[in-house]
Order: structure tokens, then C-alpha cells, then sequence
């Protein structure tokens, strides 16, 4: 009959039965270290990836909006070939819910501010996001075929003011280089 490995290791006349036993407790106690390693570097990188995701996502809407902007432009008459680049100050803000609470303690009144917490479906916990402020527009540059002709820039500057609600200090138009 063929004998087990682990008899053989915890067989009474071995000498260094100890020595076997230790490796046993040093192998299982370096693979729970590994395992918390390796779990704790997971939820680092999903913690980094997220506000990637988000400026990407910033990104893309930016993008999206210059070129809203620049198909509405070029139906300006005399505008022609239009190209927009829009830059923002801010990346957009959003505003979380607080709960608000007081103690008082004789003539001490002690307040505290906690961001209200919501769980997602993965078991996540994210603050609750009450209001989302879009970002705040800096400057406009607009550049067109027709940037040279007065009445034109004054109608480009006229609709990127209506739209982005920017002051027209803050809006240049100017006219585009012709291939010859």
C-alpha cells in the first residue's frame, strides 16, 4: 500500500518534525500575506482609474460641445469653414448632501458636518451627489474662412455669447489661413 506524503511528514520518527511543522505555519502565513497584497493593490487601482474615467469623460463632452459649435457657426452667413476651441477654467463641480448636527453641552454648542453616504449595488459606498455644476467656460477662439469680414465676427462673437454666456472680452475671431 503506497503511503501518504503527509504521513511521511508528520511521521513520529522523524527528527525534524518541528522544523517541517514551522515551514508549514511560514508557507500558509506567506500566502495569506500575498493574498492581502494582491487584494489591497486591486482596490488601489479601481480607486485610481476612476477620476481617469472621469476626465476622460470631461474630455469627450468638451469635445462634443466645439463641435456643436462649430456646425452651428459655419451656418453663419459668410462664416464658411469654422473651427472652435473652447477652454474651460474649471472641470465642473458637484455638490454633496451634509447632515448637519449639534450638541449641546451647558453654554458649549459643539456642530459637526458629515457627507450623507449612499450605497451602490457593489456594496460601495459614494456620497450622495445632490447638485452637478457644469464647468465654467474661460474663453472662446474662433477661427473661420469668413474671420476677416466685420459683420461676421461680430455675428460669431453675438452666438458664442448666447450660448456659453461668456462676456465678449473673452471671445477672439479670427480669419483662416487659405491654401494657395
Amino acid at each position: 500500500m503506497k503511503e501518504s506524503p503527509w504521513n511521511a511528514l508528520f511521521a513520529k520518527d522523524t527528527k525534524s518534525k518541528q522544523a517541517k511543522i514551522f515551514l508549514v505555519f511560514c508557507v500558509g502565513l506567506f500566502l495569506f500575506m500575498a493574498n492581502q497584497l494582491f487584494s489591497s493593490s486591486t482596490q488601489t487601482v479601481s480607486q485610481e482609474e476612476l477620476p481617469l474615467t472621469q476626465s476622460t469623460q470631461q474630455m469627450q463632452t468638451e469635445a462634443a460641445l466645439e463641435e456643436r459649435l462649430e456646425a452651428v457657426f459655419s451656418q453663419v452667413a459668410g462664416a464658411g469653414k469654422v473651427e472652435v476651441m473652447v477652454y474651460f477654467q474649471t472641470d465642473g463641480e458637484l455638490v454633496v448632501a451634509e447632515e448637519e448636527s449639534s450638541q449641546t453641552r451647558g453654554e458649549d454648542t459643539e456642530r459637526s458636518t458629515q457627507t450623507v453616504l449612499m450605497e451602490t449595488g457593489s456594496g460601495r459606498q459614494e456620497p450622495l451627489v445632490v447638485q452637478q455644476k457644469a464647468p465654467q467656460v474661460e474663453g472662446v477662439l474662433i477661427v473661420a474662412q469668413g474671420g476677416n469680414d466685420a459683420r461676421v465676427q461680430q455675428a460669431l462673437i453675438a452666438g458664442a455669447q448666447a450660448l456659453l454666456g461668456v462676456p465678449a472680452h473673452k471671445i477672439a475671431v479670427f480669419p483662416m489661413e487659405t491654401a494657395q
